[in-house]
């Protein structure tokens, strides 16, 4: 499963005892060649009691269909240093091409789990980076920034912060009006979704939207879609449908749901699918006046850190039979 865990720590005699987690806050400006662009993302690794490893990754919106990634290495050296890698993660210039795991453009946070390590990087290298993780530094290379578009030196980080793997995952769509197929709505309109997958499976929605959104053009459906861009699917994970939804007028900055129970619709492997390639699936918000869409956009790992779920309590028109107002979320 797709998320950031923990990293296994390895003492000097070359026995993994326990936890080590490291961070590499990246950018393009700490590149030794000047890439043209500016970009920022952040890798972190964890080392696995075996010697295999996992790596979690975000990445910009530099990587983009006409520029995707090429290379991602874990290289020895210090801050200003190029050194030939100590392991890639994927390489174009061999069997293990960076296609195989069908990366999607940036923004996005992508997982790589119980890759092998041990073969490239044994466990003298292995206590060498725990020992001294800034004498070694994550490169993410593209099509046009081939000497490398972000960089960074790996340091030290408390394990609590990081989860390879495990629930909770997050996720974006930026969505459109433009990005509606088959047909786009007679109005343009934006607005970005946010979801996240708890540990129990619940979701909960994030949604910021604007005036588009009234008494005479409610929300009437908002669910996840199989499909690229472009594409129309299926609905494989529905937050709301047939008048359930609860959206209160816009503009509206970060309306936040409480747990919705989505177990019947998308179970365990529904979710793996998801996490594995969030891109492939795309997120779509139906409305009175646009049943086939309002807006859509295609979903993206995000790091679940930068997102507060506390839910948006709405005093309702409704009452108890106590006469007390009914706080509520869909």
């Amino acid at each position: 499963r797709m998320k950031i865990s923990a990293i296994i720590v390895l003492c000097l005699i070359g026995a993994i005892t326990a936890q080590n987690c490291f961070r590499a806050a990246s950018s393009s400006e700490n590149e030794t060649t000047n890439p043209g662009v500016t970009a920022t993302g952040t890798a972190y690794l964890r080392i696995q009691t075996g010697g295999n490893v996992d790596y979690a990754i975000q990445y910009p919106d530099a990587v983009t269909a006409s520029n995707p990634i090429t290379r991602l290495h874990f290289h020895p050296g210090a801050a200003g240093e190029d050194n030939a890698p100590v392991y890639a993660i994927c390489d174009d210039g061999t069997a293990n091409n960076c296609s195989k795991f069908d990366l999607g453009p940036g923004p996005n946070y992508i997982f790589f789990n119980d890759l092998d390590f041990d073969a490239e990087c044994n466990s003298t290298c292995r206590a060498n980076i725990i020992a001294n993780p800034e004498e070694y530094y994550f490169n993410l290379h593209t099509t046009d920034e081939p000497s490398g578009l972000i960089r960074g030196q790996f340091e030290t980080m408390d394990c609590d912060e990081i989860d390879f793997g495990e629930l909770p995952n997050c996720y974006a769509a930026a969505l459109d009006s433009a990005n509606v197929v088959p047909t786009e709505p007679s109005s343009s309109a934006t607005a970005t979704l946010w979801y996240r997958v708890a540990v129990d499976q619940d979701v909960a929605v994030q949604f910021s939207y604007g005036s588009e959104i009234d008494d005479d053009n409610e929300v009437s459906t908002m669910a996840i879609y199989s499909g690229d861009a472009g594409e129309t699917g299926s609905a494989v994970l529905t937050f709301c449908d047939s008048g359930e939804c609860s959206i209160p007028d816009g503009p509206f900055t970060r309306f936040t749901t409480g747990d919705i129970d989505v177990s019947d619709e998308c179970d365990s492997d529904c979710q793996d699918a998801i996490a594995a390639h969030p891109h492939r699936y795309y997120i779509q918000v139906n409305t009175e006046e646009h049943s086939t869409g309002q807006y859509r956009g295609q979903a993206y790992g995000i790091s679940c850190e930068v997102l507060d779920f506390t839910p948006t309590q709405l005093a309702s028109s409704d009452s108890d039979s106590a006469g007390n107002s009914i706080n509520h979320w869909f």
